[in-house]
């Protein structure tokens, strides 16, 4: 476990880190690129410290765990898994791994095996969710189960502290609408209702051409 919280992410257009173990240098190589070039803002955006913590180890102890949004774009929630894929290396997620999950699958929330989802559009009833899977609702930031018996070591917590506090400028109402609207931004759709409000220069949406 002490290699997994010391051991660096790659350098920018790199796929391989390195580090001493005892007397040894090992060479870690990451094929798919999964961390490269990746961004964590959409995920802390969301989460707080507790709630990211809670999903980390969740994650890491292999159980069942669905995002949920009514209000974000289906694209903008696949990003978000991306990044919490991203967040477990040098580990994998091996189990099964659906971003988007259609309505007319909800019954795979029944799964006997640990799964990673992503449910976007109606919410998941609490009637219809088995009592082993957990909900992270990203609009409100509740859980179902509201009470969970989650653990979390200052270990993970603290490094992950730092990750939400880097990005705190990410919770500006700003930055609130601009992801609200990532799929119109980023993925050019256009707006389908109303006048559009104009930007402020200090927005992200009126910096989109430099966003990152």
């Amino acid at each position: 476990m002490q290699i997994f919280y010391e051991l660096p992410l790659p350098q920018t257009r790199h796929s391989m880190v390195s580090l001493t173990a005892g007397l040894r240098e090992v060479n870690l190589l990451d094929p798919d690129g999964l961390t490269r070039d990746f961004s964590f803002r959409p995920l802390v955006a969301f989460l707080s410290v507790t709630r990211l913590s809670q999903l980390f180890v969740l994650t890491l102890q292999e159980r069942k765990v669905v995002l949920s949004s009514q209000q974000l774009c289906p694209a903008l929630l696949v990003v978000i898994l991306e990044a919490l894929r991203a967040l477990l290396f040098p580990l994998e997620w091996e189990h099964t791994y659906l971003p988007i999950l259609p309505n007319s699958f909800r019954w795979a929330l029944e799964s006997p095996a640990p799964f990673l989802m992503g449910v976007s559009g109606s919410p998941i009833a609490s009637a219809e969710l088995p009592e082993d899977v957990v909900v992270f609702d990203l609009d409100t930031g509740k859980t179902l189960p509201e009470k969970m018996q989650v653990t979390v070591p200052q270990i993970i917590e603290q490094p992950l502290a730092r990750l939400r506090n880097a990005h705190q400028w990410e919770q500006r109402p700003a930055n609130k609408g601009y992801w609200a609207k990532y799929d119109h931004i980023r993925l050019g759709r256009p707006e389908v209702s109303g006048d559009a409000e104009t930007p402020s220069p200090e927005s992200p949406r009126g910096r989109t051409l430099r966003h990152r």
